[in-house]
């Protein structure tokens, strides 16, 4: 039986209270839509926020000195990635014959030894001139590719100069490959490359010194206790800026209303970018739709040093459509 079968037949789920709103928090609803068609990047300072679509890109170029390369896990359910070894662009290949753990996801932690590429630029020649393992990997772009010879994609790295990445690259099928140089900016955190357009994109609609956090589509790996397994999973959730912003889940742990800035100030922040996460909302199958979980609260240091308290209060707009996340914040001070 599969895990969504199983879960489907489970008891309904919590339904919670709508979360009290306190006196002197600020509130902001943002539109993802009721599909997810966009994702929003928020800054707690300004209040402001940018949208783009989460779909147009499939992976992604760091322009930190991490050399990290990430895939678009939350573009579909089966975007993935697995390592082939060191084999040539006309060696045949066939995708049914790989195990399926082989096939990887970038772990949202934003750490980059849990990335489906891992650290693939390892050797340092020179300077600021990186060269890969050579390792070919094959890409499962998944959803409506999957009958098509545009289904898989071969990719090798072949290194990083300065701000710039060059890559080669294939659809499964093709004996001849194509090289495509990403260029890099300081002022993003990521170039995006799109196979279909073949060619990069700047898909960050702001700088990356003007927001926090970003609601978003990514995949996470989710446990099932009942039948303690875990699987991957493409949530709505939230990552925080890999600029220097911390966040901290307390959900649980202490009460919003309990929270200043001593408080914040004393406990202890990580780089996971995915602790304020998807689980601040639950679905009830019972009432058919979302609810908040009432203790949810987080921290958020900004990337200017700022302390913020935070919780989310709904998930709905007036029209009762889903995808209006509606937070509640304050600045500590």
């Amino acid at each position: 039986m599969s895990i969504s079968c199983f879960i489907s037949c489970e008891k309904p789920e919590q339904l919670y209270e709508p979360p009290i709103i306190s006196a002197g928090t600020v509130t902001q609803q943002l539109e993802m839509g009721p599909s997810y068609g966009s994702q929003v990047y928020f800054d707690f300072e300004t209040g402001k926020s940018a949208s783009n679509s989460p779909y147009s890109w499939d992976i992604a170029f760091s322009s930190s000195s991490e050399n990290k390369i990430i895939i678009n896990g939350g573009k579909n359910g089966v975007f993935s990635a697995c390592s082939l070894g060191s084999i040539s662009f006309s060696d045949p290949i066939d995708p049914n014959s790989i195990e399926e753990e082989k096939w990887k996801h970038d772990n949202p932690s934003g750490d980059i030894d849990s990335s489906a590429f891992g650290p693939t630029l390892k050797r340092k020649i020179s300077g600021n001139y990186w060269e890969s393992d050579s390792c070919m990997y094959l890409i499962k772009l998944g959803e409506e590719k999957d009958l098509q010879d545009k289904a898989y994609v071969k990719l090798r790295v072949i290194n990083r100069n300065g701000t710039n990445y060059l890559i080669e690259w294939s659809y499964w099928k093709d004996k001849m490959s194509n090289h495509s140089f990403i260029p890099t900016y300081p002022e993003k955190n990521f170039t995006y490359f799109c196979f279909d357009c073949s060619q990069g994109i700047l898909n960050e609609p702001i700088d990356k010194d003007e927001w926090d956090i970003l609601f978003t589509r990514y995949k996470e790996e989710i446990y099932y206790a009942q039948v303690n397994q875990t699987e991957g999973y493409t949530v709505t959730g939230v990552l925080s800026n890999p600029e220097n912003t911390k966040t901290i889940n307390l959900t649980g742990i202490i009460e919003y209303d309990d929270i200043d800035l001593a408080y914040a100030k004393g406990v202890v922040f990580d780089d996971h970018l995915n602790n304020i996460g998807y689980d601040w909302k639950n679905f009830s199958i019972q009432a058919n739709k979302y609810t908040i979980n009432p203790k949810n609260t987080y921290i958020i240091k900004s990337r200017r040093g700022l302390f913020y308290k935070m919780k989310f209060v709904d998930f709905y707009n007036d029209n009762d459509e889903t995808g209006f996340p509606k937070l509640a914040y304050q600045l500590l001070q």
